[in-house]
């Protein structure tokens, strides 16, 4: 599964294939949404030797990955994104390193490393990391891109550039028709949903449709091809009184881009609170799996356990 969409140039696979023992390392970099390799370090000792070289590879602001030739003939893979990296490169770094080591050849890669700083790009420092995380268990490949995808969110979230609305945690505003609709939701006497998109250009939300709907209806207003935020109303009787359960739904499919997945996750929290709607459920998933959604709102009622009946011993009427 390939988190962003980014791919090895065929350049860069070729470049990395032809690689032999004279050069140390490989700078790989994201140029125009493709991996191409960007510099290489020629070795001039041994692996602890040269590590303290490729630093000279990456700037400070930048974000790079660096394949290094270790002595036994096999590569670690470093990803360094800088501090002070733009976001965008934060969130595709964190979310295509996987994709370089797959495509490159997994089993040519012994282990990973990550730097933020040039002062971790050091033997020392490596050193120090690697005897802290030399007895963690190893991940499979869906792990991994799970990892990484929480990773890439939590550079979002944690990155002092990020624009945010201290009171909503929201950084994009919401379209009049948009908010017209989640206050019309807000009081609606029937069941209804507002499904809401980010527009990627302008980084806005909008209004996508909304419309009164039947709960058995709702995974048919719920894109299976794009991420959307989908506020439901559902008007429905408990105990012969009637309820509106107030849902929100956020759903990113896997085939989603790494930059919508980041914006629409980084949104979700701010959205609730520009909605002004009191949320009795939320709901997110890849896809909107409706009877799993259902049997959590209304789950089925437990019947009384009847009681144990002893079968009658053979012989006996």
């Amino acid at each position: 599964m390939n988190q962003s969409g980014i791919r090895v140039s065929e350049t860069l696979a070729k470049t990395f294939a032809s690689l032999d023992n004279n050069v140390r390392a490989l700078k790989v970099s994201i140029i125009d949404e493709s991996l191409v390799a960007n510099g290489t370090l020629s070795v001039s000792g041994d692996f602890q030797h040269d590590f303290n070289n490729i630093a000279d590879l990456v700037d400070l602001h930048e974000a790079a990955y660096i394949l290094v030739l270790q002595d036994n003939g096999q590569y670690l893979f470093v990803s360094y994104v800088g501090e002070s990296a733009k976001v965008k490169d934060k969130m595709m770094y964190a979310s295509t390193r996987n994709t370089v080591s797959r495509e490159l050849g997994s089993a040519k890669f012994s282990t990973s490393y990550f730097a933020t700083t040039k002062d971790e790009l050091t033997f020392s420092a490596y050193a120090k990391q690697e005897l802290g995380t030399s007895a963690e268990a190893p991940l499979s490949e869906k792990e991994k891109d799970l990892k990484s995808v929480k990773e890439a969110e939590e550079e979002v979230n944690n990155t002092q550039t990020k624009r945010a609305i201290a009171s909503t945690g929201m950084s994009f505003p919401v379209s009049e028709p948009a908010q017209e609709a989640l206050n019309v939701l807000k009081t609606t006497s029937t069941s209804r949903v507002v499904s809401l998109s980010i527009n990627m250009k302008t980084e806005t939300i909008e209004l996508e449709s909304d419309k009164d709907i039947e709960i058995d209806a709702l995974d048919s207003a719920v894109p299976k091809d794009a991420p959307r935020y989908t506020f439901y109303a559902w008007v429905h009787e408990v105990h012969g009184n009637g309820v509106t359960t107030q849902c929100f739904i956020y759903t990113c499919p896997g085939s989603s881009k790494v930059r919508e997945r980041m914006l629409y996750s980084s949104n979700r929290q701010g959205i609730i609170s520009s909605s002004g709607i009191a949320i009795d459920h939320k709901y997110e998933a890849e896809d909107l799996d409706l009877s799993d959604l259902k049997n959590r709102l209304d789950p089925p009622k437990e019947t009384k356990s009847s009681t144990f009946s002893r079968p009658k011993r053979p012989g006996k009427k």
